[in-house]
């Protein structure tokens, strides 16, 4: 046990016993010091060590207390003893994190489980009920939309190399499927074979229960200059390396950053640390001009949309704006059961993203402007109602 002080690991033990109590559950101090004696022999099962008194517990108490991340409080009747009411996570705060992690089909079932219970007694009696709720949902429902892949492995790769500046290696699956025979990964139609990426990482964002890889595509694979472009990272191979050798290119590099921020590299004299470029540049503007996350390598047009008051919180909500952010016109025409229509310009990419909202808004909204996207919307629409395009003669 050299180096390690026998108080300070018996102090722990106490914080770990006392973290096991609650209002309901309070522990006396004789249980308490049960509890580090028995810790203590599992730790050590050849160590000899004095028992703690009474009193060392009081003031190791005193000190938790002290600390103010958590709190010890007394029983009404000194006999019921001591029981812990400050938690970091209190149940409403847990629940809100609980449910995006169950949530989520990027991350296994087991990881889930695993991110879940690490928040036993890091939270209240209610929320360590919630919990136990939780993980019997997960067990029940996980099979079938829970990924079997684990991404917490990757997810850290990719943060070491946003970190560290470094650039990134890997190959990428086409397709979204729990079963691994049929998992297939992108090819390079030049050579045959797997499709290598190598990219410049940037951000990793959650978006609709998935994470995404914000990234530089590199050179080899971009012919149009550098170019942003997004990942699933449910998608990528655990083949992926991070390259110690070869610097990120700065976001300053892609065509994307002087477009967001109106700037031109080889005028603009202002030079940038690579994690100030990062800072400044706006993600969220990025993320809402890319619906559902589909990336078809175009920068972002104006679309000019109609639409009624009883819309407006749909296309705040979708675009995640606030009504000053959406530049709100009122126009002097009406629909035909006499509400008043609204008119708002929206930046955003011409994908596939887009026509997928626009079809599941429906009547709803009216696009204005450009004509061709109406066009091409009505043509999606016809088709949809055409079910010869679904069918095929024997």
């Amino acid at each position: 046990m050299k180096g390690v002080s026998e108080n300070n690991v018996k102090f722990l033990l106490l914080l770990d016993a006392l973290l096991h109590t609650n209002l309901d559950n309070p522990c006396i101090t004789t249980d308490l010091i049960t509890s580090v004696e028995s810790g203590w022999q599992e730790l050590f099962p050849d160590g000899a060590s004095s028992t703690i008194s009474t009193s060392t517990v009081g003031r190791h108490i005193k000190a938790i207390n002290a600390s103010k991340l958590f709190h010890i409080a007394t029983s009404t009747s000194m006999k019921e003893g001591y029981y812990c009411d400050k938690f970091p996570f209190d149940a409403a705060e847990f629940s809100v994190i609980a449910q995006s992690l169950f949530q989520s089909p990027s991350i296994s079932a087991e990881e889930t489980e695993t991110l879940l219970q690490k928040f036993m007694h890091r939270t209240d009696a209610l929320g360590e009920d919630y919990l136990e709720n939780m993980v019997k949902q997960l067990k029940a429902t996980a099979p079938c939309r829970k990924t079997n892949r684990p991404i917490l492995p990757i997810i850290q790769i990719i943060l070491t190399a946003i970190c560290k500046h470094n650039k990134l290696r890997f190959t990428y699956y086409l397709n979204d499927t729990n079963d691994k025979d049929k998992l297939q990964k992108h090819i390079d139609k030049k050579t045959g074979k797997d499709k290598i990426y190598i990219i410049s990482p940037y951000y990793l964002v959650w978006h609709a229960d998935e994470c995404y890889l914000i990234a530089n595509l590199d050179s080899a694979n971009a012919n149009n200059g550098k170019k942003l472009t997004h990942f699933k990272v449910s998608r990528i191979v655990n083949d992926i390396k991070i390259l110690f050798n070869e610097n990120a290119e700065p976001i300053e590099a892609t065509n994307e950053y002087k477009y967001y921020l109106n700037v031109e590299s080889d005028t603009n004299n202002e030079t940038l640390s690579f994690d100030e470029a990062l800072k400044r540049f706006p993600l969220d503007r990025y993320l809402r001009e890319h619906l559902l996350m589909f990336n078809n390598g175009t920068l972002p047009i104006s679309l000019c949309l109609y639409f009624t008051e009883e819309s407006l919180r749909l296309i705040l909500m979708r675009f995640n704006l606030n009504k000053g952010a959406l530049k709100l016109v009122p126009i002097n025409r009406y629909t035909k059961d006499g509400k008043k229509l609204y008119r708002a310009i929206i930046q955003v990419q011409e994908n596939e993203g887009l026509y997928v909202w626009l079809m599941q808004m429906g009547d709803r909204i009216y696009v204005k402007e450009p004509t061709s996207i109406r066009d091409k919307l009505r043509k999606r629409l016809q088709d949809t109602l055409d079910f010869n395009n679904y069918l095929e003669d024997n």
